[in-house]
């Protein structure tokens, strides 16, 4: 995410993820910003301390649901990134109903 981050031109992360592919942004399940948080703030991503709390306590962890979205959005945006500083067109995979990959 911090890679992307430092490719991507804005002042912030509402900026940054303005000029993601349009494609991208529509698929997004959660916003840029968000995707930050959760990544900074879960136990499974990067800090596992929490230092808001008065004592030793760990963060919870990315599961479920919000795991599957926080990696379906790092892929995607990655995935943008990547192909615009190639100057290629996104591949966005979708899976059908029968399970099979589509772009």
């Amino acid at each position: 995410m911090e890679i992307t981050r430092a490719f991507l031109p804005g002042k912030n992360d509402k900026e940054k993820e303005s000029y993601l592919h349009p494609d991208t942004q529509a698929e997004l399940r959660n916003s840029y910003h968000k995707l930050f948080d959760l990544a900074n703030n879960r136990l499974n991503t990067r800090h596992a301390v929490n230092h808001k709390s008065d004592t030793i306590e760990l963060h919870t962890k990315l599961n479920g649901e919000e795991l599957d979205d926080f990696y379906h959005d790092f892929d995607l945006i990655s995935r943008s990134v990547v192909c615009d500083y190639f100057q290629e067109e996104v591949v966005i995979l979708k899976k059908k109903e029968d399970r099979e990959f589509v772009t």
